[in-house]
């Protein structure tokens, strides 16, 4: 089932350890696939019940149930680079089963493309 409202492509980056060069392992991220999802802020509120505190750059992605996606993966919004906080979680409503995933933006750009 889609999601109901995507509002963004998201492109979904995998970690891999899998190239190496001169120097070993590059610790690259791979482009795996683009989904639609539903990308926004994350509320004072929910940051509050989440965390117990307030965070700045923090997000919360909707995606469809089927959607692949590990704590180790970057995701990229509108060229910004954002890191999975925990586990993405599976909600089995009747209505619209979906994947909620935390994300914080990315401060660190060290990260490969």
């Amino acid at each position: 089932m889609p999601v109901f409202f995507p509002n963004e492509e998201i492109e979904l980056y995998t970690y891999s350890e899998d190239d190496y060069d001169f120097h070993g392992p590059k610790n690259e991220y791979t482009l795996r696939e683009t989904v639609k999802g539903n990308f926004s802020p994350l509320t004072t509120t929910s940051s509050l019940k989440e965390f117990g505190k307030i965070l700045t750059d923090t997000y919360k992605l909707i995606l469809d149930e089927n959607t692949e996606i590990h704590d180790s993966d970057m995701v990229v919004v509108n060229n910004i680079k954002y890191e999975i906080i925990g586990t993405p979680e599976n909600w089995n409503h009747g209505l619209l089963p979906h994947k909620e995933v935390l994300l914080q933006k990315l401060r660190n750009d060290s990260r490969g493309e």
